[in-house]
Protein backbone atom coordinates (compact mmCIF):
# COMPACT_ATOMS: atom_id res chain seq x y z
CA UNK A 1 0.00 0.00 0.00
CA UNK A 2 1.49 3.36 -0.95
CA UNK A 3 1.45 6.43 1.26
CA UNK A 4 -1.38 8.20 -0.59
CA UNK A 5 -3.73 5.23 -0.26
CA UNK A 6 -2.78 4.83 3.40
CA UNK A 7 -3.55 8.47 4.14
CA UNK A 8 -6.83 8.38 2.21
CA UNK A 9 -8.00 5.19 3.87
CA UNK A 10 -7.28 6.59 7.34
CA UNK A 11 -8.79 10.01 6.58
CA UNK A 12 -5.44 11.69 7.18
CA UNK A 13 -5.00 13.04 3.67
CA UNK A 14 -5.35 16.74 4.64
CA UNK A 15 -2.19 16.29 6.72
CA UNK A 16 -0.27 15.95 3.46
CA UNK A 17 -0.85 19.64 2.78
CA UNK A 18 0.35 20.55 6.28
CA UNK A 19 3.42 18.41 5.58
CA UNK A 20 4.01 20.34 2.33
CA UNK A 21 3.82 23.65 4.19
CA UNK A 22 6.21 22.51 6.92
CA UNK A 23 8.50 20.92 4.36
CA UNK A 24 8.92 24.23 2.59
CA UNK A 25 10.40 25.60 5.81
CA UNK A 26 13.07 22.90 5.85
CA UNK A 27 13.99 22.43 2.19
CA UNK A 28 11.90 24.45 -0.21
CA UNK A 29 13.25 23.30 -3.54
CA UNK A 30 12.96 19.60 -2.74
CA UNK A 31 9.38 19.92 -1.57
CA UNK A 32 8.36 22.16 -4.46
CA UNK A 33 9.70 19.59 -6.92
CA UNK A 34 8.03 16.73 -5.07
CA UNK A 35 4.67 18.50 -4.92
CA UNK A 36 4.73 19.25 -8.64
CA UNK A 37 5.51 15.60 -9.33
CA UNK A 38 2.58 14.54 -7.14
CA UNK A 39 0.33 16.99 -8.97
CA UNK A 40 1.46 15.56 -12.30
CA UNK A 41 0.63 12.04 -11.16
CA UNK A 42 -2.74 13.28 -9.84
CA UNK A 43 -1.89 12.01 -6.34
CA UNK A 44 -2.87 15.35 -4.79
CA UNK A 45 -5.28 18.13 -5.70
CA UNK A 46 -3.41 20.93 -7.48
CA UNK A 47 -4.97 23.98 -5.80
CA UNK A 48 -4.50 22.99 -2.13
CA UNK A 49 -1.02 21.65 -2.90
CA UNK A 50 0.11 24.85 -4.60
CA UNK A 51 -1.44 27.00 -1.87
CA UNK A 52 0.26 24.97 0.87
CA UNK A 53 3.62 25.28 -0.89
CA UNK A 54 3.15 29.04 -1.34
CA UNK A 55 2.18 29.47 2.32
CA UNK A 56 5.23 27.50 3.40
CA UNK A 57 7.53 29.54 1.17
CA UNK A 58 6.16 32.86 2.45
CA UNK A 59 6.23 31.63 6.04
CA UNK A 60 9.92 30.82 5.63
CA UNK A 61 10.57 34.36 4.35
CA UNK A 62 8.69 35.89 7.26
CA UNK A 63 10.36 33.72 9.92
CA UNK A 64 13.88 34.31 8.66
CA UNK A 65 13.37 38.07 8.28
CA UNK A 66 12.08 38.33 11.85
CA UNK A 67 14.86 36.07 13.08
CA UNK A 68 17.36 38.52 11.61
CA UNK A 69 15.58 41.47 13.16
CA UNK A 70 15.93 39.89 16.62
CA UNK A 71 19.31 38.25 16.17
CA UNK A 72 21.62 39.69 18.80
CA UNK A 73 22.32 36.91 21.29
CA UNK A 74 23.45 34.27 18.81
CA UNK A 75 27.03 35.02 17.74
CA UNK A 76 27.47 31.79 15.74
CA UNK A 77 24.49 32.49 13.54
CA UNK A 78 25.40 36.18 13.24
CA UNK A 79 28.94 35.23 12.21
CA UNK A 80 27.64 32.83 9.52
CA UNK A 81 25.15 35.37 8.17
CA UNK A 82 27.78 38.10 8.08
CA UNK A 83 30.25 35.79 6.33
CA UNK A 84 27.77 34.78 3.65
CA UNK A 85 25.62 37.87 3.14
CA UNK A 86 27.44 40.94 4.43
CA UNK A 87 28.94 41.64 0.99
CA UNK A 88 25.38 41.99 -0.35
CA UNK A 89 24.37 44.75 2.11
CA UNK A 90 24.32 47.48 -0.52
CA UNK A 91 22.27 45.31 -2.87
CA UNK A 92 19.85 44.33 -0.10
CA UNK A 93 19.23 47.92 0.95
CA UNK A 94 19.09 49.50 -2.52
CA UNK A 95 17.70 46.69 -4.68
CA UNK A 96 15.75 44.46 -2.33
CA UNK A 97 13.51 42.88 -4.99
CA UNK A 98 16.32 42.07 -7.38
CA UNK A 99 18.53 40.71 -4.59
CA UNK A 100 15.80 38.45 -3.21
CA UNK A 101 14.83 37.26 -6.70
CA UNK A 102 18.38 36.35 -7.68
CA UNK A 103 19.22 34.84 -4.30
CA UNK A 104 16.27 32.42 -4.55
CA UNK A 105 18.23 30.61 -7.26
CA UNK A 106 21.59 30.55 -5.44
CA UNK A 107 21.79 27.64 -3.05
CA UNK A 108 23.23 28.49 0.35
CA UNK A 109 22.87 32.26 0.06
CA UNK A 110 19.15 32.93 0.13
CA UNK A 111 18.45 32.17 3.77
CA UNK A 112 21.43 34.21 4.88
CA UNK A 113 20.18 37.13 2.80
CA UNK A 114 16.74 36.86 4.38
CA UNK A 115 18.25 36.94 7.87
CA UNK A 116 20.58 39.77 6.87
CA UNK A 117 17.60 41.75 5.57
CA UNK A 118 16.12 41.61 9.04
CA UNK A 119 19.46 42.53 10.61
CA UNK A 120 19.71 45.59 8.34
CA UNK A 121 16.20 46.65 9.40
CA UNK A 122 14.89 46.78 5.85
CA UNK A 123 11.40 48.30 6.14
CA UNK A 124 8.94 45.47 6.71
CA UNK A 125 6.55 46.53 3.95
CA UNK A 126 9.37 46.90 1.41
CA UNK A 127 10.75 43.50 2.33
CA UNK A 128 7.43 41.67 2.16
CA UNK A 129 6.47 43.19 -1.20
CA UNK A 130 9.83 42.13 -2.64
CA UNK A 131 9.54 38.76 -0.94
CA UNK A 132 6.07 38.12 -2.34
CA UNK A 133 7.13 38.95 -5.89
CA UNK A 134 10.40 36.99 -5.74
CA UNK A 135 8.78 33.95 -4.13
CA UNK A 136 5.94 33.95 -6.66
CA UNK A 137 8.44 34.16 -9.51
CA UNK A 138 10.58 31.38 -8.02
CA UNK A 139 7.58 29.12 -7.45
CA UNK A 140 6.39 29.72 -11.01
CA UNK A 141 9.78 28.86 -12.53
CA UNK A 142 10.40 25.83 -10.33
CA UNK A 143 6.78 24.73 -10.57
CA UNK A 144 6.52 24.87 -14.35
CA UNK A 145 9.94 23.26 -14.85
CA UNK A 146 9.24 20.38 -12.48
CA UNK A 147 5.65 19.92 -13.69
CA UNK A 148 6.72 19.61 -17.32
CA UNK A 149 9.75 17.47 -16.50
CA UNK A 150 7.52 15.17 -14.45
CA UNK A 151 4.95 14.87 -17.24
CA UNK A 152 7.75 14.16 -19.72
CA UNK A 153 9.23 11.54 -17.39
CA UNK A 154 5.84 9.86 -16.93
CA UNK A 155 5.48 9.43 -20.70
CA UNK A 156 8.53 7.19 -20.58
CA UNK A 157 7.40 5.18 -17.57
CA UNK A 158 7.29 2.03 -19.69
CA UNK A 159 11.08 2.28 -19.84
CA UNK A 160 11.50 2.26 -16.05
CA UNK A 161 13.88 -0.68 -16.20
CA UNK A 162 16.21 1.53 -18.25
CA UNK A 163 15.87 4.37 -15.74
CA UNK A 164 16.64 1.98 -12.90
CA UNK A 165 19.94 1.11 -14.54
CA UNK A 166 20.81 4.70 -15.44
CA UNK A 167 22.24 5.71 -12.02
CA UNK A 168 24.34 2.55 -11.96
CA UNK A 169 25.64 3.32 -15.45
CA UNK A 170 26.43 6.90 -14.50
CA UNK A 171 28.38 5.74 -11.45
CA UNK A 172 30.43 3.37 -13.64
CA UNK A 173 31.13 6.18 -16.14
CA UNK A 174 32.12 8.52 -13.30
CA UNK A 175 34.52 5.95 -11.81
CA UNK A 176 36.09 5.33 -15.21
CA UNK A 177 36.52 9.04 -15.86
CA UNK A 178 37.97 9.54 -12.40
CA UNK A 179 40.50 6.76 -12.97
CA UNK A 180 41.46 8.16 -16.39
CA UNK A 181 41.83 11.66 -14.96
CA UNK A 182 43.94 10.28 -12.12
CA UNK A 183 46.30 8.57 -14.55
CA UNK A 184 46.52 11.67 -16.70
CA UNK A 185 47.17 13.97 -13.73
CA UNK A 186 49.87 11.66 -12.31
CA UNK A 187 51.90 12.23 -15.45
CA UNK A 188 51.90 15.96 -14.74
CA UNK A 189 53.23 15.56 -11.18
Amino acid sequence: MDIVNFLQSHHLFPLVYVFFTLGMLVEGLLFALAVMFLITTKAVDPLPAIVSVAIGAMLEQWLLYHTGARLTNFPRITKWVNKVAERFDEHITQHTLRTLMVSKFIYGVHRAILIRSGMLKIPRQQFFKASLVSTTFWLAVIGFASYYFSSYLLRFSKYWSFFDLLPFGLIIVFLLLERLAGRFLKRWL
